[in-house]
């Protein structure tokens, strides 16, 4: 007997563990891979594609740029011993903890992201975690383990893990516990698990799905105040007001450093934008129902001419199927016991909706909501209606209820699909192939929805085992659009490992932000929210008007036709960049930011066969001319040997040789002269190709005919030069960049970013290219003190003469502070032993 008790308990926590795994096994099994890197980092090489188009689910750019980059880089910085309050691989080194969507301090969780596939991981472990809260908290509702198991399955299925995904669905995972924890405290005993959820939730480094979700936490307390009898309500509140300080406490860690850092900051967009404005589209209504009629996340977006389709996947927030949200409605009106708590569940998820889809007379209520207007309530509420649905679904499964009520909600929720999808057919059949999408879906909702309606119409087994049916499938299509077996370009990070030392690196395309800061590699490229003011500011004058504040990605904004290019805005600012410490331009494989565009129209190719001789004349320009650029066709790599070229401006005439085998194909070919030219005079130009596999030379048409398109370069800009290519990018050297640490008249001996050793003969100041913040500790033969500013971001130390060991440190400003709240927060959590009373002592005599 004993034995059948403990399997009952240990056998629904099982199948919470296997179902996440099991949805995934399929796609695992083909091979196919989920992690955002292959998406998001611009370092995946050329191999097998996907089944289907689409993102594999994470839709969400921020889960590769914040959680897997950033969160990754904290991970290693806990594993190397260290606290991960600075980012140093960032921009020119900023606050990381404090960006607070990094989770930095999100532990345990975090430290999964340095195992192999911990992305993965992560989402596994959150799922994991949500689906054991959520069953607890449906069985202390009174549901049996059949229900209550399928209301915490439906839920770790939810579209907050499989399509948002990180950094928005951390906190997600922690709903059910902060619900939980305020039904325990009805009865005395739950306050410590509401100081857990709280304190996770902002740890999880998400505050707009922690905020979101807490107000459905806030709802369900004020429901149980008001059904509460009169003399326990005092003691109801005191234990949700206590738990919820105590987690605050808990988290001020987190806390206090992000709002030291919001005084000092910029919020971008957030900083002009009211996010109440901000809705779902009305074509993308159908996705809550129909999930797919619109394609596999971001699948189609490419074939859209009207540019609908992105910015509607920008907007989603999630979905629910067509069955889960007909038990959502029978959960929510059937009679039965819990009807307030499941009639108020039901009215929240209406109301959220509406807000969401922009409905005026319903969404109008979330005015009174403080913060309103700073939150992105269409994209982050996903887990604060889903999981509603899933609670009120648990209930359906158990509620006994008319057949015809049933039949009604299934056409109910059928028709509301077919509607939406009608909203959408304009965008859907300007799509390639959009229209079998939409049809697929609809038969798979009809066909969902007659299983559903005939499980719901009756109580047993039939009605939970649909539900966890349409959801694992739902869940299970964006792993479908993973690549198969991708490759990461290692070759590049290494070389960049390798050679790039204490120097910066930038990127007009591939490394996306944040990405060198997983591997440890210092890049003044960002995407960060807050970011620090002085630097959002230097960027956006110094390096790219016109730049994003919170986003520095090189490629943003995206060139426009008439408007200089980002190669052209960078080949003018290179210096600024040069005294950063940029020591490499990472471009896409055989792009070259110092030559202007290949010209547009129609272009023909000329094999340069061993007899080939090409010769043309170029307009006198009067420059000094040490180089040429000519685009050059190379039949993939094939071409080799060497380009002859030479240059004559009259009777004088120089010359220059370049292989073919460092050629990019279909990209321009430098070519360094003998010795400079002065372009006097007209210019007349001899290309050949004197041996190996022949080559091209791409021609345009003009007013000559047919002629190569032949750039001339002053001398000394063939110092920059490329050092590094393969098929996923291609290295620049800049020359000359700035040191990390200089000082004039000392040698400078560094031993890391922290520490350094400088001999000088006299009093000098030592320069620390990195942003000068509060919190910088510099000490220097026994003293600490803070370092002084050098210009508008750098640190300066002032140095003796003599042999100096300078060593810097970082930590927030406070910290004694908010290490005390966290101290005071542990100490409300702890068990403290109560003490019993002291029996009576009876008085000689008395009557025992």
């Amino acid at each position: 007997m004993r034995d059948v008790t403990r399997l009952s308990r240990v056998l629904p926590l099982l199948v919470l563990l296997l179902f996440p795994v099991l949805v995934r096994l399929p796609p695992w099994i083909l091979g196919m891979r989920d992690s955002p890197i292959w998406a998001n980092s611009g370092l995946a090489l050329p191999g097998r594609g996907s089944l289907l188009p689409g993102l594999a689910g994470y839709i969400d750019i921020n889960a590769g740029w914040t959680t897997q980059a950033l969160g990754g880089a904290a991970s290693h910085q806990w594993l190397a011993g260290g606290v991960p309050w600075w980012d140093a691989f960032s921009g020119v080194g900023m606050p990381l903890a404090a960006e607070m969507q990094s989770s930095a301090l999100f532990l345990p969780y975090i430290l999964l992201l340095a195992v192999p596939g911990g992305m993965t991981w992560l989402l596994l472990s959150l799922q994991w975690t949500a689906g054991i809260a959520t069953l607890a908290l449906l069985r202390g509702l009174g549901l049996g383990t059949r229900a209550a198991l399928t209301g915490a399955v439906l839920f770790e299925l939810s579209a907050s893990f499989t399509w948002i995904g990180p950094p928005a669905s951390l906190p997600a995972a922690f709903l059910p516990l902060f619900v939980l924890g305020i039904e325990r405290a009805a009865s005395g005993r739950g306050w410590r698990v509401i100081a857990a959820a709280v304190a996770l939730s902002i740890y999880a480094g998400f505050p707009e799905t922690a905020y979101l979700d807490g107000l459905l936490a806030l709802l369900w307390a004020l429901q149980l105040l008001v059904t509460r009898p009169s003399g326990a309500r005092r003691r109801f509140a005191a234990e949700v007001v206590w738990g919820g300080l105590a987690g605050l406490l808990l988290a001020a860690p987190l806390l206090w450093p992000f709002f030291d850092l919001l005084r000092v900051s910029a919020l971008g967009t957030r900083d002009v934008t009211h996010m109440a404005d901000l809705t779902w589209p009305p074509q993308g209504l159908v996705q809550l129902l129909l999930p797919y009629a619109l394609g596999l996340p971001a699948g189609l977006s490419s074939l859209d001419p009207s540019g609908t389709l992105p910015w509607l996947w920008g907007r989603s927030g999630g979905y629910l199927g067509v069955v889960l949200a007909m038990a959502a409605v029978l959960g929510g009106l059937r009679p039965g016991p819990a009807r307030p708590l499941r009639l108020m569940l039901l009215t929240w998820v209406v109301l959220l909706l509406a807000r969401s889809a922009g409905v005026p007379a319903l969404g109008e209520w979330f005015r009174l909501v403080p913060f309103h207007d700073a939150l992105q309530v269409f994209r982050y509420a996903g887990a604060a209606w889903s999981m509603p649905c899933c609670i009120l679904a648990a209930y359906a499964t158990v509620l006994p209820g008319r057949v015809c009520s049933t039949i009604a909600a299934g056409a109910l929720i059928f028709v509301t699909a077919a509607v939406c999808a009608g909203v959408a057919w304009p965008l859907i059949r300007a799509l390639p192939g959009g229209a079998s999408y939409l049809v697929a879906s609809l038969a798979f909702g009809l066909l969902s929805l007659g299983a559903g309606t005939l499980a719901l119409s009756r109580e047993g087994r039939a009605a939970g085992a649909v539900l966890l049916l349409e959801a694992a499938l739902l869940g299970m299509m964006p792993l479908l659009a993973g690549p198969r077996r991708p490759v990461l370009d290692r070759p590049g990070i290494a070389f960049l490992r390798d050679h790039l030392g204490l120097q910066r690196m930038t990127t007009l395309g591939p490394f996306s932000p944040n990405y060198p800061a997983l591997f440890g590699l210092a890049s003044i490229n960002y995407s960060y929210l807050p970011v620090p003011s002085v630097w959002s500011d230097y960027v956006g004058t110094a390096l790219r008007p016109g730049a994003e504040p919170v986003m520095f990605s090189g490629t943003f904004p995206v060139d426009q036709p008439g408007q200089p290019t980002n190669a052209e805005v960078f080949r003018a600012r290179s210096p600024a960049y040069a005294a950063l410490g940029v020591r490499y331009v990472v471009t896409w494989p055989g792009a070259n930011p110092f030559d202007p565009p290949v010209p547009p129209g129609p272009m023909q190719a000329v094999v340069l066969m061993p007899d080939t001789v090409l010769t043309g004349t170029l307009a006198a320009t009067g420059q000094a001319v040490g180089s040429v650029a000519i685009v050059v066709g190379t039949f993939a790599g094939r071409a080799s040997g060497p380009l002859d070229f030479t240059l004559c401006a009259g009777a004088e005439c120089r010359s220059g040789t370049a292989p073919f085998d460092a050629a990019a194909d279909n990209q321009p070919l430098e070519i360094a002269l003998d010795a400079t030219l002065v372009a006097t005079e007209p210019l007349h130009w001899t290309l050949r190709q004197r041996a190996g596999v022949p080559g091209a030379v791409w021609r345009w048409p003009g007013s000559g005919g047919l002629s190569p398109h032949i750039v001339l370069h002053a001398p000394g800009r063939f110092a920059a030069k490329a050092v590094y290519t393969d098929t996923a990018m291609t290295i620049f050297e800049l020359p000359d960049p700035a040191p990390y640490f200089s000082a004039a008249g000392c040698t400078i001996d560094p031993v890391s970013r922290t520490e350094v050793v400088a001999r000088c003969d006299h009093p000098a100041t030592l320069i620390r290219r990195e942003l000068a913040m509060p919190g910088w500790l510099a000490r220097v033969g026994g003293q600490t003190f803070e370092p002084a500013r050098s210009g508008p971001l750098f640190q300066s130390v002032a140095l003796p003469s003599g042999a100096s060991r300078v060593t810097f440190q970082y930590r927030p400003p406070g910290m004694r502070w908010f290490m005390a709240l966290f101290a005071l927060g542990v100490l409300m959590v702890l068990p403290w032993p109560r003490r019993r009373p002291t029996p009576p002592v009876a008085e000689p005599g008395a009557r025992r």
